[in-house]
């Protein structure tokens, strides 16, 4: 045997793959199974050259190499039965979900909702108000398969739609008279379980400006300039107080996340409790009723703060004041504010919605 069997050899034994039986004759172990053993419990090279110096290293290589390749072998079929296993589960799997999908296909069209009203089937992607409360009300609907799938019945879709609505409008603080309109002019509320008709909110200016100003460039709300492009500020000002400032800032927070704040709840924060990471972290934010808060040194320099940082960060924010005049505005707390309201926002003057 030459060192370099003999070294093979050693190697064989120190990682468990070989061992000596009862007369000295190497024997394998599954690789997978092998545990390494301690060099130290192991023969040195020298000693197995010395063991095996009248061995014939051809034969012995021989027989190595067949158990090897025979253990190879049965591994490989063992593992050929196991994928062959699996993909027999997969194809059956997908055979029973594609005729379940034919079966669900086939019910479909014997639903209550074909019958009560075709066009209010999830099918068709329509609902009517009193064919959705016959649904309801018939047997058929409490073993409906869809009943309880947002994504496909109307009925659930609307449902939390309005409920995702109603959860934006609690977390961001919003009125709960302002919210209580909101809700009632949204699609999907219930009264006695029953859907009933939204509202409608009618479309005036303030409503039409807060939709324009969220959707950004292309709007157009006359007789004020086209929204010819995003800005993170929208100032309403209307000094009559009749004008739905605060109902169209909410709606804002209807359709997207956010905070509320009026503007007498900053001028109250003291200094050591003013948190700028309050006004700064929502995506975006309402501050209310501007103007209306009692002046001073510090109210003035944390208006501006807000407005600035904000603006400088791209964040939402929608201010609402009864002072009409901008310049009358910016004198009151910065007048730098006229230049970032230029730059990157837009003042709205609006007139009084009539009733």
């Amino acid at each position: 045997m030459t060192r370099y069997e003999a070294t093979a050899l050693w190697l064989r034994l120190c990682d468990g793959t070989s061992w000596f039986n009862e007369r000295g004759e190497e024997r394998v172990t599954d690789p997978r199974k092998a545990k390494p053993r301690d060099p130290s419990d192991v023969p040195t090279v020298d000693d197995l050259m010395t063991r095996f110096a009248d061995v014939d290293p051809e034969s012995m290589s021989t027989g190595w190499m067949e158990r090897m390749a025979a253990q190879k072998a049965a591994q490989d079929a063992a593992r050929e039965r196991e994928a062959k296993q699996e993909r027999a589960e997969i194809q059956n799997s997908m055979a029973g979900m594609m005729s379940r999908l034919r079966t669900r296909t086939e019910r479909r069209v014997s639903l209550p909702c074909y019958e009560l009203d075709p066009m209010a089937h999830p099918d068709k992607g329509g609902s009517n108000l009193d064919a959705t409360n016959a649904c309801e009300a018939s047997r058929a609907f409490r073993t409906c398969e869809w009943r309880h799938d947002a994504l496909t019945c109307p009925r659930m879709r609307l449902g939390a739609s309005h409920e995702a609505t109603a959860a934006r409008l609690r977390d961001s603080g919003v009125p709960a008279v302002l919210a209580a309109r909101l809700l009632a002019a949204t699609a999907g509320g219930r009264s006695d379980g029953r859907l009933v008709e939204p509202v409608r909110l009618e479309s005036r200016p303030a409503l039409l400006v807060a939709e324009a100003w969220l959707a950004g460039g292309g709007a157009e709300v006359p007789p004020y300039a086209p929204f010819t492009d995003r800005r993170p500020l929208l100032v309403m000002a209307g000094g009559d107080g009749r004008e739905g400032k605060s109902l169209s800032a909410a709606w804002i927070l209807a359709q997207r996340d956010g905070r509320w704040m009026t503007c007498s709840e900053l001028a109250q924060t003291t200094m050591t409790k003013y948190d700028r990471d309050v006004y700064l972290s929502p995506e975006t934010l309402v501050l209310d009723d501007v103007g209306a808060e009692s002046l001073t040194e510090w109210v003035k320099g944390r208006v501006y703060d807000v407005i600035s940082d904000r603006i400088g960060n791209g964040k939402r924010t929608i201010v609402t004041t009864n002072i009409v005049e901008k310049e009358v505005f910016t004198a009151r707390y910065d007048e730098r504010l006229s230049r970032r309201i230029a730059e990157s926002g837009r003042w709205i003057k609006l007139g009084r919605w009539a009733a």
